[in-house]
Formats: C-alpha cells, structure tokens, sequence
C-alpha cells in the first residue's frame, strides 16, 4: 500500500506530465497559425457571404421550383420551348 508520501510525489508527477500536455498542445496551436495562411478579413466575410448566398439560393430553387414540363405553361409557352 502507498503511503502519503508517495501518494503526493505521484500526484506531483502527473500534474507535471498533464503541465507538459498542455503546452505541447499551446505550441502545436502556435505553429499551425503561423503557418497557416491568414486572408484578409474582407476576404473571409465576402467567402461567408458567397457561401450564405448559395444556401438562400438552394432553399429558395427548392421552394419555388418551375413547375415540371407542361404543367401550368400555356399553349404558346409549350411551343416556344
């Protein structure tokens, strides 16, 4: 059985293994933004903007679609088509 003492020198040792987690895990972070590449804000809100408008668009075509073929056309729209 453990005694106190080695009870707290393991604890000591995994909050020092858990201290060295977190770090490596910090300076993994740093790294990856560093070298990743950064686009200027008005870049990544005219992206967002682009992607939003193609989701309105999908939601709007889904919603009002054109009636199938020779549905609700009248006569002189079936033959121009």
């Amino acid at each position: 059985m453990l005694n106190w003492q080695q009870h707290m020198i393991m604890q000591q040792e995994r909050y020092q293994d858990l201290l060295r987690e977190a770090q490596k895990g910090r300076l993994i972070r740093e790294a990856r933004r560093a070298h990743a590449p950064r686009l200027p804000w008005h870049c990544q809100a005219l992206a967002h903007l682009g992607k939003q408008m193609v989701a309105w668009g999908m939601v709007l075509q889904t919603r009002f679609d054109a009636p199938a073929q020779g549905e609700g056309q009248t006569q002189e729209a079936q033959n121009l088509a």
